[in-house]
């Protein structure tokens, strides 16, 4: 970000939460819980580049800094992420597990002054990708600087493709 700054360049940040994953840890275990996670990161590392930088936050949770890239690029990004965690499998045991992951992306705006700052506007998109159904990609059309206590969306915008 302090390049950026400098620079102008553009930035974005995922963030994704696995839905339902307390399922999985019910149904399978911990264990294959565990499983679950190390196969998902290996499909965040395959769809992201070399100079993106993932990293687990906790639990389910997992957030993907994307250095130079705009909203558009961003959010093809997280839509080829959405895709290809819908359509994997991770085989524990001889059972299939699929599972889905809801996205929030944020990108560079004038009141990100920290990683912190945009780290919180791409969780509450995550969190309206969660409340819109889940398994989408969700992300900030402009700054959001009041939470609402409805769930219109307030400042969010939600697309289900990157091609809409």
């Amino acid at each position: 970000m302090s390049a950026a700054e400098l620079t102008g360049a553009d930035f974005s940040v995922l963030f994704l939460d696995l839905d339902h994953f307390k399922l999985v840890n019910d149904q399978w275990g911990h264990d294959a819980g565990d499983q679950v996670l190390k196969a998902l990161a290996q499909h965040f590392k395959s769809c992201c580049r070399e100079q993106d930088i993932i990293g687990r936050v906790g639990g389910e949770e997992f957030s993907v800094f994307l250095p130079q890239t705009g909203h558009a690029q961003a959010l093809i990004i997280a839509e080829k992420i959405r895709q290809q965690v819908e359509t994997s499998c991770t085989t524990v045991n001889q059972c299939c597990i699929k599972v889905t992951v809801s996205i929030g992306l944020a990108s560079r705006m004038p009141h990100h002054r920290s990683i912190a700052d945009i780290q919180r506007d791409a969780d509450h998109a995550m969190y309206h990708a969660k409340n819109s159904g889940r398994n989408r990609v969700a992300y900030l059309a402009h700054p959001c600087y009041v939470e609402r206590a409805d769930s219109s969306g307030c400042c969010l915008h939600c697309d289900r493709t990157a091609a809409d």
